[in-house]
């Protein structure tokens, strides 16, 4: 399973980021930069002054310390150069330590629960949902939102949907649910719709103001209505735009 998918279904599972970066060997720092926003990871481009050290590593083969000497009566020590003699030497490979630290973390995972979470989430990973797209409520509905959104996608060059479908529900305008083939696919739309939907005639025609988002599990769903909320709330109190929106979560 692709890394990020895993990172994706350990998240689900309420995982500890310390947990989820012990498993796969990567730094915290790494991993909550992508479940802070998982559309946008490793795809931002800096408009700014070049920054002077290095960026967050994108997700890739672990790398594995090599063999060091250190001093046997300071294991934690690197040998430093010195012209006396030295004392005796022992070899010290850190994978060692890291594969202790393994083999002590709960391993009382149902696998039937990961396999379902893995379905559902591979299953997501190539949807996206716009919200507050006019609905009639008829069977041609589907239809409709199709075209347009074909439209859309060829006027922007944007990636073509596959199929949409209204989730069923009581809503007034009901979630649409686009398919596409691919994480890149769903991805692209989804930020060329948020980069030209204040812009395109196409969607500033439309009084609702629809917005596009990932499909959600249940969780993410409660943290963004929590989010969104908050933004809400604190910027009308503020009488200003001090907090956005990104992703599921917010930011000043």
């Amino acid at each position: 399973m692709p890394e990020r998918a895993q990172v994706d279904l350990m998240v689900q599972l309420n995982m500890s980021v310390s947990l989820i970066s012990a498993r796969i060997h990567r730094y915290r720092t790494v991993i909550n930069s992508y479940i802070s926003d998982p559309v946008a990871y490793g795809t931002s481009k800096s408009t700014g002054r070049p920054r002077k050290g290095p960026g967050l590593p994108d997700f890739g083969p672990p790398i594995i310390a090599t063999n060091f000497e250190v001093y046997s009566d300071a294991p934690s020590t690197p040998a430093p150069l010195s012209s006396g003699t030295p004392l005796a030497a022992s070899s010290f490979p850190i994978v060692v330590d890291t594969a202790r630290r393994q083999q002590s973390l709960p391993d009382s995972i149902d696998p039937v629960l990961i396999a379902k979470h893995a379905v559902t989430l591979l299953e997501k990973s190539t949807r996206a949902v716009v919200e507050r797209l006019p609905d009639d409520k008829s069977l041609a509905q589907d239809d409709q939102d199709f075209q347009m959104l074909t439209k859309f996608a060829n006027g922007n060059s944007c990636p073509i949907p596959t199929k949409v479908h209204r989730h069923p529900c009581s809503s007034r305008f009901r979630p649409l649910k686009l398919q596409f083939d691919n994480k890149q696919d769903r991805d692209a739309f989804i930020k060329g719709f948020n980069k030209l939907r204040h812009t395109d005639p196409a969607i500033t025609s439309i009084a609702t103001k629809p917005r596009i988002r990932r499909d959600l599990t249940m969780p993410e769903l409660d943290t963004l209505r929590a989010s969104r909320k908050l933004v809400y709330d604190e910027n009308k109190k503020a009488g200003v735009t001090k907090f956005i929106m990104s992703d599921i979560n917010y930011k000043v």
